[in-house]
């Protein structure tokens, strides 16, 4: 019985080393970035992910679906950096896949909102146009139109 005992936990012992669960390996862990909103034309946008693992990794990077970039990270840390400037107005899903030998998997995505360029207070003089002005020019610019009308008829019906 002991040796029975013996070699059954020998044989144990080698699948684990042989054939590891993936249950008992760490998995890879990503950071998570914070969602990103920017104008237009706007430059210096990246998302950037943290990861850290125990064996070598694969990540791809996808946007709305479509693969970005597909590669091997070596070592047991590194970051996972791309540009998302030069995008259209529009929300874009970024979505990270990271898996390592072991077939232990960890996403993370971040949403992109591009916006329309605005008028903002530093486009006019450093402060923005009160509409009631721009009302009231044209208001004055109109009156004096009238006016000049007038006199011209009347300096045409006087001759």
């Amino acid at each position: 019985m002991r040796r029975v005992a013996s070699s059954f936990f020998v044989c144990f012992f080698f699948l684990l080393i042989a054939f590891p669960a993936t249950g008992l390996q760490s998995l890879p862990t990503i950071s998570e970035p914070e969602d990103i909103t920017y104008v237009e034309g706007a430059t210096g946008n990246v998302i950037e992910w943290w990861v850290s693992y125990n064996s070598s990794l694969h990540y791809s990077i996808h946007r709305n679906g479509t693969v970005l970039r597909s590669e091997a990270l070596g070592g047991t840390s590194g970051n996972i950096t791309v540009s998302v400037d030069g995008l259209l107005i529009a929300v874009y899903f970024f979505i990270v896949i990271v898996d390592d030998w072991g077939d232990n998997v960890e996403t993370d995505s971040v949403i992109v909102t591009v916006l329309l360029p605005e008028f903002t207070d530093d486009t006019v003089g450093g402060e923005g146009i009160d509409p009631l002005i721009v009302i009231g020019v044209s208001g004055a610019a109109f009156a004096v139109v009238i006016v000049i009308l007038v006199l011209l008829r009347q300096r045409r019906l006087g001759e």
